[in-house]
């Protein structure tokens, strides 16, 4: 592709990130070894107006966080829980058909997590790359395990207001 016209579509990436509200996006501009990278994520910011309903008022953050996560990795495709480093998140992993903006397939793969002493505000870490929906898709696989390893170093800063 042309210099120009990968900066075109970077900016209009970043302004669709924008619109949804995003606070990160990680793009690979570069590429390796001349080839670009097909892949990106971004990180937002959920707030659950209410609780569900097997959350009590009376449970501390930490039993809301392991309830609201269980309730999303159940909806969610291929979803579950999974105890991090930055504590309890909801995985999940879904094939993306190709259709509208994109004629390619991709997989994305989001990763939930509670705010920490605030239970019904999340962040959300979404990934998202051409191709995955075929079993032998080995660029795609590559780097759903370097987000997974991208995610395993998510840490909480004491303090940290969002």
């Amino acid at each position: 592709m042309r210099p120009n016209h990968c900066a075109g579509q970077a900016h209009t990436v970043l302004e669709r990130a924008r619109t949804v509200g995003a606070l990160d996006l990680y793009l690979p501009l570069g590429g390796m070894h001349g080839t670009a990278v097909p892949a990106s994520f971004l990180v937002s910011m959920v707030t659950f107006d209410d609780g569900p309903p097997e959350v009590t008022a009376s449970q501390d953050p930490e039993a809301t966080s392991v309830v609201i996560a269980t309730m999303l990795a159940a909806r969610m495709p291929q979803g579950e829980v999974r105890e991090m480093p930055a504590g309890i998140a909801a995985r999940s992993r879904q094939v993306i058909p190709a259709g509208g903006a994109s004629q390619w397939q991709g997989t994305r793969v989001d990763y939930h997590w509670p705010v920490p002493s605030e239970p019904l505000k999340w962040a959300l870490a979404s990934f998202t790359t051409v191709g995955g929906g075929k079993p032998d898709d080995k660029i795609a696989e590559l780097l759903v395990g370097l987000f997974d390893a991208i995610m395993l170093t998510w840490r909480w800063r004491p303090g940290l207001v969002i």
